[in-house]
């Protein structure tokens, strides 16, 4: 049997600064907040206290910069021995040119989950990536929506 843990973090990665240090891509814990009324919809995503995720993804663009591969890992905190999921793209993830006029472009993606650690140990299932980023400076703004299958030591589902 197993449990479903379903998560959201929006990852943010700086923009690069000439001759700098390589620039993690993090995120806070986060408690995202959608409201409905009159017809309107409004969102606000507020950081919870504690550590952070962060995630490394090298990805592979084809010819003409549209359509991308990606795999990589996400660290569910920074101590030694955090929780690990570790993912690879189902089919091409798809970036949308040109970017807009404050040079942000729009990009979509599904990994589908390869393997866990820790806490995720025998994780499967499948994680959204709807993404902002700035192909001049890599600056990331990449919010995730994960549906995680844990096996569950009771033996029943959640």
């Amino acid at each position: 049997m197993f449990r479903i843990l379903t998560y959201a973090l929006q990852f943010h990665r700086p923009p690069k600064a000439s001759g700098g240090a390589e620039r993690l891509t993090t995120a806070p814990g986060l408690r995202a907040t959608t409201s409905l009324e009159g017809g309107l919809i409004s969102s606000r995503f507020d950081p919870l206290p504690g550590g952070l995720a962060s995630y490394e993804a090298p990805y592979v663009l084809n010819h003409d910069g549209t359509l991308f591969f990606e795999w990589g890992v996400i660290r569910f905190g920074a101590e030694p021995g955090a929780s690990e999921l570790t993912f690879s793209s189902v089919g091409a993830g798809r970036l949308l040119r040109p970017p807009g006029a404050d040079g942000l472009s729009h990009g979509v993606v599904v990994w589908k989950i390869d393997s866990g650690t820790g806490a995720l140990a025998g994780a499967a299932g499948a994680i959204t990536s709807n993404f902002l980023i700035n192909l001049e400076t890599d600056e990331l703004v990449d919010s995730h929506l994960g549906v995680v299958r844990l096996p569950d030591a009771q033996g029943g589902t959640q």
